[in-house]
């Protein structure tokens, strides 16, 4: 169990290298300077390394990704790097934007009881500054 452990989460640091470098290389050829709504999502590269569940999990409606910048306490941070080894164990990969998308639609399942609940629960923070 040890051994499978230790070989996956190399190979996710291997996947999580090459990706690194595929967007370095995105950056360096000049495709972002092209207007937001031009660049296109290419195939559906989330997939990689998952468990097939037979599902069919690509959306026509996205023809791009928003890339944004938020702040978040170290302690909340750290958890989702807690949640992709809790995951990894199992044999299921993903990324920290996956996590973070995932506990999006969560949040948008619940009733807005819950949901304003869970939210107040949260640290308010400002952006860039300690804690």
């Amino acid at each position: 169990m040890r051994n499978q452990s230790n070989a996956i989460l190399k190979n996710n640091a291997s996947n999580q290298k090459e990706a690194r470098s595929a967007r370095f290389n995105v950056v360096n050829s000049g495709a972002m300077l092209e207007p937001l709504s031009a660049r296109s999502v290419k195939g559906n590269a989330t997939t990689r390394g998952r468990k097939s569940n037979g599902q069919d999990d690509t959306s026509s409606s996205n023809d791009f990704v928003i890339r944004d910048t938020f702040s978040i306490p170290p302690k909340e941070y750290g958890k989702i790097e807690v949640i992709r080894m809790r995951l990894a164990r199992e044999g299921y990969i993903y990324s920290k934007s996956e996590v973070i998308r995932a506990g999006l639609l969560a949040l948008d399942a619940m009733h807005n009881k819950e949901m304003v609940m869970r939210l107040n629960a949260v640290e308010k923070v400002k952006p860039g500054r300690k804690i």
